[in-house]
Order: structure tokens, then sequence, then C-alpha cells
């Protein structure tokens, strides 16, 4: 489970981390339904403008959610940037609710899973040490004998 800080409709990210710095809202739990790999081009009109429709937003509704306290969101990311935006549209084509998280905030909940310095499989394991073994989600291949399949949510580039 991730946290981050949840604003409602920023119009950018731009705008979200002015809301950020002058709400200093509490950071919320997080679950990443899905991944959404965009291109540069893409990412950065995203990151520009998150009000307006977008397919790839309408096509994943029925994974963002609101449920006990926790957001169920659907993240977006690129190869070649640092930070990952996650939303939840309530049903619209837009990113509504909206919480931008660093690489390092995003991967820190998959790496105590695969940390190989204290597992105890570490000297039997093919895939000590090697980025592979990280869930599929930050880029690696998800081979850590330690992830579970519910912390490698669907993929889609």
């Amino acid at each position: 489970m991730h946290k981050g800080i949840i604003i409602r409709k920023a119009m950018s990210a731009e705008d979200w981390n002015k809301q950020a710095a002058q709400l200093k809202p509490e950071k919320q739990n997080i679950i990443i339904e899905k991944v959404i790999e965009l291109t540069e081009n893409k990412f950065d009109n995203l990151n520009k403008n998150f009000i307006t429709d977008n397919n790839y937003v309408k096509e994943n509704t029925e994974l963002m959610y609101l449920e006990y306290g926790v957001w169920h969101m659907v993240a977006f990311n690129c190869k070649n940037r640092d930070s990952i935006i996650c939303a939840e549209c309530e049903g619209f084509g837009y990113l509504r609710y909206t919480s931008i998280l660093t690489t390092e905030e995003y991967e820190k909940p998959y790496l105590n899973s695969c940390f190989c310095p204290k597992c105890d499989l570490k000297e039997s394991c093919i895939h000590n040490e090697a980025y592979r073994r990280m869930p599929k989600e930050i880029g690696g291949l998800a081979l850590c004998p330690k992830l579970n399949n519910h912390t490698d949510p669907k993929r889609e580039v």
C-alpha cells in the first residue's frame, strides 16, 4: 500500500504542488490497481492538464474508487520521468482526485519484500540483487519468490 497526498480537482501537476504546499493535507492510503505506461508526450500533456477527458482514464473507471478510507487508483507513469500520477476519476474521464508520487515513494512498498540483504533465501535465489526481482509495475519482472501476486497490479503499455 502506498501513502500519498490526495488533491481534488487540481488543474495540473504544478497546481497540485501548489495546493499540496498550501493545504499540507495528511497522506492517505492508496492501492494502485493498475499502472498505465504513457509515452513521454502523453505523460507530459497529462502532467500539464489533469482536467481533460482521456480514453485511458475512461477505460479504467471501474478500477478507481474510495472504499473504507483507502483510495483505489490507477497510476500513470513514463520511463523517462521522475514522478508517477495516481488518479481516481469518480466515474468521469479526467483526473478528479490525484496524488503525485516520486519514483522512490512509488517503489518503497516493494523494497521491503524484495530486499535481498535481509532475505533468508538470498543464498539460494538466482534473482538475488537483480532488478528483475522487483514487481512489473516498477519495471522488474516480479521474479522475487517473496513477492505476493496481490502487490503487482495489472500493467498496460
